[in-house]
């Protein structure tokens, strides 16, 4: 029972970033596509002129499958191997969470490189859905297709 409610704890914390963090990078992204001159609240004041407050959040559904499957990847990892370092006789101890750390981010990163893809790509219009997204993705690239740009969020992860 312990178990299932720390796993719900890091689906539900990895979800609560993710709904909030979306309107903020909607708008980093509306930004670098602006007119260096504009501010950051004239960028996001232009785009919900033209999308509407909404359009904030569109794709969230997307990246609320891809956090929610990374929160269950990541943070249990990132535990054991916390623990298993602890136990172990290495020293520096202060090592420790960042080893884990490190590690986690690696075995998240296959499951968040790929839904982040789609959730880009939907969030910029270019596909219908979700399942229209993932099916044009693997049809015009195979399984690798979801993982271009992996070696550079490797580094963003770790």
């Amino acid at each position: 029972l312990q178990f299932l409610r720390a796993r719900a704890a890091h689906a539900l914390a990895g979800a609560a970033r993710a709904k909030v963090g979306m309107g903020a990078g909607k708008a980093k992204a509306g930004k670098a596509a602006q007119p260096l001159a504009m501010s950051a609240g004239e960028t996001i004041r232009v785009f919900v002129r033209r999308e509407g407050l909404a359009g904030l959040y569109r794709g969230v559904f997307g990246a609320l499958l891809g956090v929610l499957p990374y929160s269950l990847v990541y943070m249990p990892t990132y535990e054991v191997l916390k623990s298993a370092l602890d136990a172990s006789s290495l020293p520096a101890r202060s090592a420790h969470a960042l080893m884990a750390g490190a590690l986690a981010g690696l075995c998240g990163s296959a499951v968040r490189v790929p839904v982040d893809l789609v959730k880009k790509r939907l969030q910029v219009g270019l596909y219908r859905n979700i399942v229209h997204c993932t099916l044009s993705i693997l049809r015009e690239a195979g399984v690798r297709g979801f993982y271009a740009g992996y070696r550079s969020a490797l580094c963003y992860d770790i």
